[in-house]
């Protein structure tokens, strides 16, 4: 008997414990605004606002916001605001983007996170809109909406077609396998 089967199995048992230690390893430290590297901070009232962008550099159409609010006396978060986030294009007389409300983020509460859409390149001023305890400031924050890379997204595709294709390439082997094993059941004479 060949040690194929037992090759095969021992590969796919590998790649699921991998997968899952992967994933267990990511999620424990997944956070909504977890790629945001770059927040833009101003000061309003006794508040310092940040505010970070994904995609960064935002690109025409979605754009995820992501908001912090730190107490300037004390530095401690501001967990308990109303944030409010609108956004005007370049073409001031065009349409408007929200008010969008940015919810606390259940898993880290320092994070109010908010998603809307812009339609146009061109210089954007978002306005953030603080309420809370504290008393209501504003910040405005001025983005550049730039078009998307083309590279990028073929990158991304190839990246997707690639582990597709290394997946069905790894499952090959086992699904072929038990088709042997049941085309040999089928052809088996019944003992007498």
């Amino acid at each position: 008997m060949s040690s194929y089967p037992v090759t095969s199995t021992f590969a796919l048992r590998f790649l699921a414990v991998a997968l899952a230690l992967l994933a267990a390893a990511t999620l424990s430290h997944a956070h909504a605004n977890g790629r945001i590297v770059k927040f833009e901070r101003k000061t309003a009232g006794p508040y310092e606002i940040a505010l970070g962008t994904i995609p960064s550099p935002p690109i025409v159409g979605a754009l995820h916001l992501t908001v912090t609010v730190n107490v300037l006396d004390g530095g401690r978060s501001a967990t308990d605001a109303v944030i409010m986030v609108s956004g005007v294009g370049p073409d001031e007389d065009g349409p408007r983007v929200g008010p969008v409300e940015a919810r606390n983020n259940p898993t880290n509460p320092t994070f109010y996170d908010g998603t809307t859409a812009v339609d146009r390149l061109g210089l954007w001023t978002f306005t953030v809109e603080v309420d809370s305890d504290l008393g209501k400031a504003s910040a405005d924050f001025v983005l550049e909406v730039k078009e998307s890379n083309p590279i990028l997204q073929l990158i991304t595709w190839v990246t997707v077609v690639v582990f597709l294709a290394l997946v069905g390439l790894g499952l090959f082997p086992f699904l072929r396998d038990r088709a042997r094993k049941a085309k040999r059941r089928k052809t088996r004479k019944p003992r007498r």
